[in-house]
């Protein structure tokens, strides 16, 4: 090979070389661009199906009182807490999972069910009078306290743009509810459970602070004197009963399809019962932080 043939032949091979190292350098942020194609991920609004998976890291607050109503006159409860008088577990984890979809563009329809179930065995440091059953400072108590919670919840978003939305719902939140205390030295066991279908009224909202960050918040609410058409006559002024579930999150959204977030969570169940039998009252607050994974369509 001469000469001129050599220094032919060696620019063709920086030029091969060059457009080669090109190419390559091209297609590397081409196939890193689609990965998250779009860029920057599509909004909130665009998602048509979200699947939700919530760990909640929850405190309980339980506080149960029964009257024993077959003593002439009645005679009051003792007021007790489930947490330092029977020793129910007053933290634990929980898991939920929630389905939403969004058949329109101003709607949602939502399923969730979350289960609570806890249990204790202590030795009472004081006398307690349950509904028609004394137990006496010292005795070994076993008890539990279920409950589970299946909602069913309809929305709808009058206000949605890509940045922000903001809307009304109504849901049947089915709640069961399963108790026992028992003292086996004696063979003493009060036990109950009861299973009903609550509606509840909420709002929520949503309002994206950049394309990957959000936050959106959601309260649920009823009190008794929307369920006087469930009640007869008598019931109306014997049960006062008020629910709340709410939660506020923060979101980051890696792609158009997953979103993570850090949210509060908080629960609280409050019935007084009078002049009825049994009679008494019941409140069960769960509140606590919750970390999630969403994945959309």
């Amino acid at each position: 090979m001469t000469s001129t043939q050599q220094n032919a032949f060696n620019r063709i091979l920086v030029i091969v070389s060059t457009g080669m190292a090109l190419s390559c350098g091209l297609a590397a942020p081409a196939a890193a661009q689609s990965y998250l194609k779009p860029t920057p991920p599509s909004h909130a609004s665009d998602d048509t199906l979200r699947f939700e998976i919530d760990l909640l890291y929850g405190g309980y607050d339980t506080e149960i009182q029964f009257n024993d109503d077959t003593a002439i006159g009645s005679t009051p409860g003792t007021t007790i807490s489930g947490e330092e008088d029977l020793g129910l577990t007053d933290t634990e984890f929980l898991g939920q999972v929630e389905l939403t979809l969004l058949p329109g563009e101003h709607h949602l329809v939502r399923f969730n069910g979350i289960s609570m179930r806890r249990d204790g065995q202590t030795v009472l440091k004081r006398t307690i009078e349950f509904d028609n059953e004394t137990y006496s400072a010292g005795e070994r108590v076993d008890s539990f306290l279920n409950v589970s919670l299946l909602g069913l919840t309809y929305g709808y978003l009058p206000l949605l743009t890509d940045r922000y939305e903001l809307g009304v719902t109504f849901g049947i939140q089915i709640t069961s509810v399963s108790a026992n205390a028992e003292v086996k030295s004696r063979v003493i066991r009060e036990s109950d459970s009861g299973v009903a279908p609550l509606p509840l009224w909420g709002i929520e909202g949503r309002f994206d602070i950049t394309r990957r960050w959000s936050i959106d918040a959601r309260v649920q609410y009823i009190t008794s004197s929307f369920l006087t058409w469930a009640l007869d006559e008598e019931a109306k002024d014997d049960v006062e009963a008020t629910i709340i579930d709410g939660r506020f999150a923060v979101r980051w959204r890696q792609n158009q399809h997953l979103i993570y977030g850090l949210g509060y969570r908080y629960f609280d169940i409050d019935i007084v019962a009078k002049d009825t039998d049994p009679s008494g009252s019941m409140k069960i607050g769960l509140t606590g932080p919750m970390l999630f994974i969403q994945a959309s369509l």
